[in-house]
């Protein structure tokens, strides 16, 4: 059986290891769980519109705006994800 690709381990940037308690390597399902249990834990979700996250110092670091669609969280975070051959 071959391996699963999205669970290979990645390499995470200065700024996303930093946001997610200086994790070094996670693979890609990984690091979106640790953002969402970030996000829920310091209430950054839009109320009136739950598909958006309100960035604070951290979450801006990694993601360059204020405010974010979850769904244009994943394609941000492939800036933020190095293979460790890179």
């Amino acid at each position: 059986m071959r391996p699963n690709p999205q669970q290979k381990e990645l390499l995470l940037s200065a700024p996303l290891s930093q946001l997610l308690n200086n994790e070094v390597k996670l693979s890609r399902p990984q690091t979106v769980k640790k953002i969402w249990a970030y996000v829920r834990e310091h209430g950054l979700q839009d109320q009136k519109d739950k598909r958006w996250i309100i960035c604070d110092d951290g979450l801006r670091a990694v993601f360059k705006q204020d405010k974010v669609h979850m769904f244009t969280m994943n394609k941000i975070l492939n800036q933020n994800l190095y293979a460790p051959d890179e």
